[in-house]
């Protein structure tokens, strides 16, 4: 079994059980995609995506001049689409390979293997945390927003710019720079 097949396996055991029949009608279900970097992703309402290699973010661009990063996205994360606009999107960060099912899927999974509604659940609410955590971050103040992002995203860190993480975090692009720097 492919490696990244395996650790999707792992992610969704870790959030309830798995029959082994259940696995197996999910890898028939699953589309394998294959991002370069800088290349979008538009979702359809409803689906998981499952990020096996890689990094991603996550734009809005409802009613906005410029499109919002609400999200950065590395190996091993979910993502769900909450929305059915085209106003959610990814956009690869680095080379990526994701695994993702679509709405239908998920239903015939549903009906096929209940047990599966519990997993697929705290997907979601893994994603709204994520969600949640970057309101929570717009209402501290700037500097304790830039140190929250730092411990909460060091990983990602080396693979971000500068200016997708003051995007991301809602500040002055000088003023991030300058504090950012102090604060290293």
């Amino acid at each position: 079994m492919d490696h990244s097949f395996l650790a999707l396996k792992i992610h969704l055991q870790s959030y309830g059980a798995l029959r082994p029949e259940a696995w197996h009608r999910i890898t028939t279900l699953i589309t394998t995609l294959q991002l370069k970097p800088g290349q979008h992703l538009i979702r359809e309402m409803g689906s998981l995506t499952y990020l096996a290699t890689g990094l991603m973010k996550e734009f809005d661009v409802h009613e906005r001049l410029k499109p919002t990063i609400l999200n950065f996205f590395g190996v091993g994360e979910t993502v769900y689409c909450i929305t059915k606009s085209h106003r959610l999107y990814l956009e690869a960060i680095l080379p990526t390979t994701l695994f993702s099912l679509d709405l239908v899927a998920l239903h015939t999974l549903h009906l096929e293997f209940e047990e599966l509604i519990k997993i697929y659940r705290n997907l979601r609410y893994n994603y709204y945390e994520k969600l949640l955590l970057r309101m929570f971050l717009l209402e501290m103040p700037p500097r304790k927003r830039i140190i929250h992002f730092r411990q909460t995203h060091q990983t990602l860190l080396p693979f971000l710019q500068k200016k997708e993480m003051c995007n991301y975090l809602h500040l002055d692009y000088d003023y991030f720079v300058r504090t950012y720097r102090k604060l290293s």
